[in-house]
């Protein structure tokens, strides 16, 4: 069996391992995400449709193939919607309009963040098991973005003054989603 080769897109910059994992679970996770209620858009055979999206080939960039399963045009949006449905549904405590300040590092594991609640203004320790990191990019640094106004990348500065290593910068989500129209 000749091995896979999932990296090439990016230039093998990208953690192999994590890629392989990614591509080798994307089928159950497009499943568990069916079962928790995303209405993917299917087939007239009743199937997950995909899609042509990005840079998906076969034969080293020769042919196309339809990789990106989808629910028309919306897939983020539902996505997240099903996604917060199961988060209410299973009681999961949202700390909104909140910022982040620190991370709470303990023998050098995560154990909580300081947070920052913009309608009081009061600081509070958060205990965690675990901190996931999922800030959304840094696209707000370009003039003309699609991205939220919260995404400005202060999330890399957190983790750098918490002494978390960065393998790679260029896989961050920095990629600006507009056009600026040239001067005349």
């Amino acid at each position: 069996m000749a091995p896979l080769r999932h990296g090439q897109g990016g230039d093998y910059l990208g953690d192999q391992d994590a890629i392989e994992t990614m591509v080798r679970d994307a089928p159950r996770a497009i499943y568990e995400l069916e079962h928790m209620g995303v209405p993917f858009s299917r087939t007239r055979q009743g199937l997950i449709a995909q899609r042509n999206f990005g840079g998906h080939t076969r034969d080293y960039g020769k042919k196309p193939v339809k990789r990106a399963c989808h629910a028309a045009d919306h897939t983020g949006r539902v996505v997240l919607d099903t996604l917060y449905d199961q988060c209410l549904r299973h009681e999961v405590t949202f700390y909104a309009e909140h910022y982040v300040l620190s991370l709470v590092l303990e023998k050098d594991r995560c154990a909580g963040v300081v947070v920052y609640n913009l309608a009081t203004g009061e600081l509070s320790f958060l205990r965690a098991k675990a901190v996931l990191l999922a800030a959304g990019g840094c696209g707000k640094v370009y003039r003309t973005t699609s991205n939220g106004f919260a995404t400005t990348g202060e999330v890399f500065d957190l983790a750098y003054r918490s002494g978390i290593p960065f393998r790679t910068w260029s896989s961050s989500s920095s990629i600006p989603r507009g056009f600026t129209p040239s001067a005349s």
